[in-house]
């Protein structure tokens, strides 16, 4: 992965927003009650991940997430910024 390569936490949400193809994603965002949350945004999701910080997920550890937290546990809080 990059070395050192963040992204704040709004960037996450929009990043989340168009992997999903929606128009927000909420602090309180759960996946598991999103209809848009299916395997073609898990695909878009772990792409657009590693574009964006160089890091590789299986679709299975996304495909498993429920809240924007669980995704920011999985990235690591170290590479993202509360802003």
């Amino acid at each position: 992965y990059r070395v050192g390569v963040r992204m704040t936490k709004t960037e996450l949400k929009a990043l989340v927003a168009q992997a999903l193809d929606i128009e927000v994603v909420g602090d309180d965002f759960d996946f598991s009650q999103s209809e848009a949350f299916d395997s073609f945004a898990v695909m878009s999701l772990v792409s657009l991940l590693h574009k964006a910080l160089g890091l590789t997920f299986s679709g299975q550890a996304l495909a498993a997430l429920t809240t924007l937290d669980s995704l920011i546990e999985l990235i690591g809080k170290d590479r993202i910024s509360n802003v």
